[in-house]
Parts: structure tokens; C-alpha cells; sequence
């Protein structure tokens, strides 16, 4: 998992989910403080999380959230410079109220059973 500021907004994403075509795709982008990663992604699927027994302050009793969490889950769009390379899905967590923090993964393909799986922390 991965912590990175986050760098679109709401309507990017909706841009994204919506607007997106094959020959036209509208992408987010996934970039690092230092800009060493720069991912642009075309998000597929949007799950809103709403989360009951966090710690809460302000207007709203316990339990009732204003705004969700967000869950996104997109592919990264090739650079074309090596097309073989298959496609990485990614999965996206926003914390509300969107606007701040951003932590994404790569979701494996095609993964086994048996296979190690590391965790990688920044």
C-alpha cells in the first residue's frame, strides 16, 4: 500500500468513470511528492464506504458520516513503450472528505494459491 498526496478531484473521477472510451480515455493521475511515479489511470468501478464505528467529531451523532470513503479500482494506461507488458489494475482509497490523502495498490493477476505475498511500505 502506497501514500501518496492525492492529485485529481471528485469530478476527475467521475470524468473517468464516465466519459472514458477506448480511444479516449480519461485518466487520474497517481504521482508521488517527487513525481518518481506518474501513473495515469482510467478508474472502472467506484464503491462509496461508509465506515459506523470510527472516531467521529462534529454535528452528525455517531455512525451518521456526511461523507463516504471512497474505493476505486482502475487500470493503468500503457506508455506504449513496451507493449507487452500487461496491464496493472490498481485499487484506490480515499478517505473523506476527498481532498487530501490518496493510498493505492497493485491488485495481482493472476495470482496462485501458493504464492508469497509481500507487503511493501513507503
Amino acid at each position: 500500500m502506497h501514500e501518496y498526496p492525492l492529485r485529481f478531484t471528485k469530478e476527475d473521477a467521475i470524468r473517468s468513470l464516465i466519459e472514458s472510451t477506448y480511444s479516449a480515455p480519461r485518466t487520474v493521475l497517481i504521482e508521488s511528492d517527487d513525481g518518481a511515479v506518474r501513473l495515469p489511470v482510467v478508474l472502472t468501478s467506484a464503491t462509496a464506504q461508509y465506515v459506523p464505528f470510527a472516531a467521529h467529531t462534529g454535528d452528525t451523532p455517531a455512525g451518521c458520516y456526511e461523507q463516504p470513503d471512497w474505493r476505486l479500482e482502475g487500470w493503468v494506461v500503457p506508455s506504449g513503450f513496451n507493449p507487452r507488458q500487461p496491464p496493472a489494475h490498481v485499487r484506490l482509497f480515499i478517505p473523506a472528505p476527498f481532498d487530501d490523502t490518496l493510498l493505492w495498490q497493485v491488485i495481482p493477476i493472476g495470482i496462485t494459491p501458493d504464492e508469497e505475498i509481500r507487503v511493501i511500505s513507503d
